[in-house]
């Protein structure tokens, strides 16, 4: 019911629900690459890559400017858009430096010639244009003026609404020739826009549509204060305290033979074989045998072992002192542990864990309803991750990517509370002290006119993962932040005519699959309609 709840109520408080959703990413990759070749592109590139983006700047703009109820209801038109599809093409293989694999907007750096990205807005429409020019001009040879009206037509403005400007804004790579106008949005007359190109050779090099929202990143100064940086602070030193005892601890429990060392080991494969298969899945990989086991291989795979042996650490450190102290909290892991799927409190740790997950995810979309039950103007909406939106292969591995750190999270806020149960002795205290702990990490990202309602809200949430944590233990605290997890993190809808329905069921039948096992698990063997009576 909860769940349904949620379903029903996610497009209105989702980014993704506001923004049409009209094409899916193959449609728009066509489109980026015929709008290159009408560009004065031709070849055909070696490599490719694309994905989708969030245009925060434009959003923390009206979030600033736009106290009004309705403030996001123009999202619905896309013009400006808040969501953008970007398209990479290279005429090398698109090697990425992450250790993941995953080509993305800067890895690899667009610096060979003839690397374009290109953005577009979720109808199609050119937003951005970059292209790397020839590392050596041919000196010989006329090259016409560049077409500018070519550009206006792919981005859907009309060039006689604009008037010429100065250029201003600086194209990322060279060019011989620049060219600036200035109108209005031609759907929006509140909106001025600002238009820049430039060309190299004839050809267009540089194209972006600006607004007042839009800021030059690339001059942006350093941040070195704000909240957000103390509890972004606070939050890396404790996972480094966390690491660091842990290691000492672990170090103690085997020199003692202390420790469920069995129990570590399945852990830690699962998370080498989950994180290896994550790679595999997701990894731009390259025809290029060199390439793929220096380049991809081996760093996918030393990130897996790194994840394996962190958790195997962890667990090592923290299981001894947990079957110590509260050894009912972790019974039904230890079940799960070895293979005891049906045992009936196993069941009821999934169950337990779904409602409150459900809960917290509803407690995410009361963010987005709470300010205008109060007459504020409604927060910045709901950012989901867009990975799912790429294909059953990222749904599958976004699911495993939720349930490693759900039990990484869980292991981290167990390892907390047993250390501040070991140092302030009384239960009470150390749940208090975690509770604000938490409140303090988590308080960095208030909107200055929600603060109030955030506090509440966020103090709820706290609350709810604090007590799976503290009243029903290990298993139903992972279960919880899986199921939320799992709930925010995939563009939710019930519309079966979008194109991205299936990952909007994938992500519910994953949670009707653990809410289904649990309540089968929980009955221990008996008949349903016994166990009803």
């Amino acid at each position: 019911m909860g769940t349904g709840a949620f379903a029903l109520l996610a497009w209105k408080v989702s980014l993704y629900g506001k923004v049409p959703l009209e094409k899916p990413p193959e449609v728009l990759a066509d489109k980026a690459s015929d709008v290159i070749r009408r560009l004065g592109y031709p070849g055909q590139p070696a490599d490719r890559a694309y994905g989708f983006g969030t245009y925060q700047s434009y959003l923390r703009y009206v979030a600033e400017q736009d106290e009004s109820p309705e403030r996001w209801e123009h999202l619905a038109a896309g013009e400006p858009t808040a969501l953008f599809f970007w398209y990479r093409e290279s005429p090398r293989y698109l090697a990425a430096y992450d250790r993941s694999g995953r080509v993305g907007l800067e890895d690899p750096p667009p610096a060979l010639s003839g690397m374009v990205t290109v953005y577009l807005d979720t109808r199609g429409r050119l937003w951005q244009l970059h292209v790397v020019p020839p590392q050596v001009e041919d000196s010989g040879g006329l090259w016409s003026s560049p077409d500018w009206s070519a550009l206006f037509t792919e981005a859907g403005l009309d060039p006689a609404a604009f008037k010429a400007d100065e250029p201003t804004w600086t194209p990322r790579f060279y060019a011989d020739s620049r060219a600036a106008w200035e109108g209005v949005h031609p759907q929006r007359s509140d909106l001025r826009l600002h238009v820049e190109a430039a060309a190299h050779l004839g050809r267009p090099v540089y194209f972006e549509v600006l607004g007042p929202w839009s800021k030059p990143l690339r001059m942006e100064p350093l941040d070195t204060g704000g909240q957000g940086s103390v509890a972004e602070t606070i939050a890396v030193v404790v996972l480094l305290l966390i690491f660091l005892l842990g290691v000492l601890v672990a170090r103690r429990n085997l020199r003692l033979g202390r420790g469920d060392r069995r129990g570590a080991f399945t852990l830690g494969l699962y998370f080498f074989l989950t994180n290896t298969l994550v790679w595999a899945l997701t990894a731009h990989h390259v025809p290029s045998l060199a390439r793929e086991v220096w380049g991809n291989l081996v760093p996918g795979l030393g990130e897996a072992l790194f994840q394996a042996g962190w958790v195997w650490l962890l667990y090592i450190a923290l299981e001894p002192s947990v079957r110590r102290m509260w050894p009912d909290r972790i019974i039904s892991w230890s079940r799960l542990l070895v293979g005891r799927l049906r045992d009936p409190l196993v069941g009821r740790d999934l169950l337990v864990g779904g409602v409150f997950g459900v809960a917290s995810a509803l407690l995410a979309q009361l963010h987005y309803f709470a300010p205008t039950w109060l007459g504020l103007p409604p927060p910045i909406p709901m950012e989901t991750p867009l990975d799912a939106l790429l294909g059953f292969r990222h749904c599958i591995t976004d699911l495993l990517d939720i349930q490693n750190a759900a039990v990484l999270t869980g292991m981290a806020m167990l390892f907390i509370l047993v250390l501040m149960r070991g140092v302030l002795r009384a239960q009470w205290a150390a749940v208090g002290a975690f509770f604000l702990l938490f409140m303090v990490i988590w308080s960095s990202d208030f909107e200055s006119n929600h603060r109030s309602v955030d506090l509440i809200l966020r103090g709820l949430t706290v609350a709810t993962f604090t007590l799976v944590l503290v009243r029903f233990g290990f298993l139903a605290t992972i279960v919880h932040f899986f199921v939320a997890g799992v709930l925010t993190d995939y563009p939710i809808t019930l519309d079966l005519s979008a194109w991205y329905v299936g990952a909007s069921w994938f992500a519910l039948l994953a949670v009707i699959a653990v809410a289904v096992h649990g309540f089968y698990a929980s009955l221990g063997g008996r008949p349903f309609f016994e166990a009803g009576g």
